[in-house]
C-alpha cells in the first residue's frame, strides 16, 4: 500500500520532527525541564484539549511524591507529540481531497 501526501503535510510534519527532536536534545542536555505543570499545559494547548488527553489515555499526568505543594506533571516530549500530530495530517487531507 502506498501512501501520498500533498508536499505541504510532508514539510509541516518534518518540521514539526525536527522541532520535537530539537527540545529532546535541549531536555538531554539540562537546557529545558523535562516535565512541564499542568497549568503550564493548559496554557500552551489550551485546558480543554489536555483534559481530553488525558481523560483519552493518551496523555499521562504523574503527581510529584514528597514534595510541600504537590504539582500534576507532563512528559514535555510527549504532550509536544501529542500536539502535533492532534490529527492535523488527517484534517489536512480531507480538505485537499475535497
Amino acid at each position: 500500500m502506498e501512501i501520498t501526501l500533498p508536499k505541504s503535510i510532508l514539510q509541516s510534519m518534518l518540521a514539526d520532527a525536527a522541532e520535537i527532536g530539537a527540545n529532546i536534545a535541549l531536555t538531554k542536555a539540562g537546557l529545558l525541564g523535562a516535565t512541564i505543570s499542568k497549568s503550564q499545559a493548559y496554557r500552551m494547548y489550551k485546558r480543554g484539549k489536555v483534559d481530553k488527553w488525558i481523560r483519552d489515555g493518551v496523555l499521562e499526568v504523574h503527581k510529584d511524591v514528597g514534595a510541600s505543594s504537590s504539582k500534576w506533571r507532563i512528559d514535555r516530549a510527549q504532550i509536544e507529540a501529542i500536539a502535533k500530530s492532534d490529527n492535523r495530517p488527517a484534517y489536512e487531507l480531507v480538505r485537499t481531497n475535497k
